[in-house]
């Protein structure tokens, strides 16, 4: 019986969380009330306070829910510091652009009028959470160009932090996009072609170092 009711609970709050990705996608988030949401997701009021202290707890939960582009990105970077980083990495990336294209509701939650209004508050969580996660997958991509340059694969005087904030840009650029506008172009096909041409550029002799 205590396992069918904690199953009970966890269905209904994916069933609130559901309920308020459609709802956030079609109104402002300081326009929606939790009663809004409770009725869409077809429970009481209580049961959406009782999953989530307010609505700007729910807001987050549906935020997290769907990682942002940067977060995809920083996710597998420790698997491609191997015997072939740039390979792994063309390949992970790769995997992570065809894996986004199919995540149910991720369209939803970033084309969302709320959510881009939360980007542009100073204050805002979902600001602050992206903020914190650009620097942290640059910061990895880092590494991974590094490991490159120790393997012979990338010159030794290659600026790994911008070469980071190149790969950064393009990856994460072309996931934005394709989340904000899903559909208006195939995000694998293109960001492999994409990809392609950046893992080119970082041998280009503009990303080096100055020399000392």
């Amino acid at each position: 019986m205590v396992r069918k009711t904690k199953e009970e609970a966890l269905e209904t709050r994916r069933r609130i969380l559901d309920a308020a990705i459609a709802v956030f996608d079609k109104r402002s988030w300081k326009d929606v009330t939790l009663e809004d949401v409770a009725n869409a997701a077809g429970v009481t009021r209580g049961a959406v306070y009782w999953h989530f202290a307010g609505k700007e707890c729910l807001f987050d939960a549906v935020c997290k829910a769907t990682p942002l582009p940067a977060e995809l990105i920083d996710a597998g970077v420790e698997a491609w510091c191997g015997d072939d980083p740039l390979g792994h990495f063309r390949q992970a990336c790769l995997a992570l652009l065809a894996e986004a294209a199919a995540l149910d509701g991720a369209a939803d939650v970033f084309s969302a009028p709320s959510n881009r209004e939360e980007l542009l508050d100073p204050a805002g969580s979902l600001l602050l959470r992206h903020r914190t996660s650009v620097e942290r997958s640059r910061q990895s991509l880092q590494r991974v160009l590094q490991a490159a340059i120790d393997k012979g694969q990338l010159p030794a005087t290659l600026d790994t932090e911008l070469g980071a904030r190149l790969l950064h840009g393009i990856v994460a650029g072309l996931l934005g996009d394709w989340l904000l506008n899903p559909g208006s172009f195939d995000l694998a096909a293109e960001g492999e072609r994409a990809l392609d041409a950046a893992l080119v550029m970082l041998k280009a002799p503009s990303l080096r170092l100055e020399p000392i």
